[in-house]
């Protein structure tokens, strides 16, 4: 609201601005999972109906870090398992602050990436329920969380988590 006032003020359309006092912003969420709740979570995304996405899901996000978004919306061609890279970013989408960026592919998430793409196709996506895009993986994710006897965990905490992991190791900045 404060911006749109200041816009408004700038461009003349209102004579003065008004000050708006916003809230605080929330406290920034800490979690992130131990090995031992990662691979409860892992073993919990195993069910009949998701056990080829939920896991590859969970995988995926600890071992690139990247955003629920860019996990759902990943595609066949960007994923080079002869090279060992996956490219997040998607052509003629508009670049934001939130750069998606090329990653390696950690030797440890090969073997799954191998098998899930015998599943699928040439163009299709990563993850899906029978060649299909999953759009949210929301209520599965807190399924698999609940299963895995897991309070407070998001598929962010995924992204969390591999930073966290990262700078344990000495190999993030």
């Amino acid at each position: 609201m404060r911006a749109a006032i200041n816009l408004a003020h700038e461009e003349g359309r209102i004579t003065r601005s008004v000050h708006v006092e916003l809230p605080s912003p929330p406290e920034s969420r800490k979690r992130w999972l131990t090995r031992d709740e990662a691979a409860r979570l892992i073993r919990a995304a195993r069910t009949p109906v998701a056990r080829l996405y939920m896991p590859l899901f969970v995988l995926l996000g600890l071992y690139t870090g990247r955003r629920k978004e860019a996990l759902l919306s990943l595609r066949w061609p960007q994923v080079d398992v002869e090279a060992g890279r996956i490219d997040f970013e998607i052509a003629g989408r508009k670049r934001t602050k939130k750069g998606r960026g090329v990653v390696p592919i950690p030797k440890r998430l090969l073997p799954h990436l191998r098998r899930a793409r015998k599943r699928g196709t040439d163009l299709g996506y990563v993850l899906h329920r029978n060649g299909k895009r999953i759009h949210d993986i929301k209520k599965g994710f807190e399924a698999a969380c609940k299963r895995a006897g897991l309070d407070d965990v998001t598929p962010h905490t995924l992204r969390h988590t591999a930073a966290t992991w990262l700078m344990q190791r000495g190999t993030a900045t």
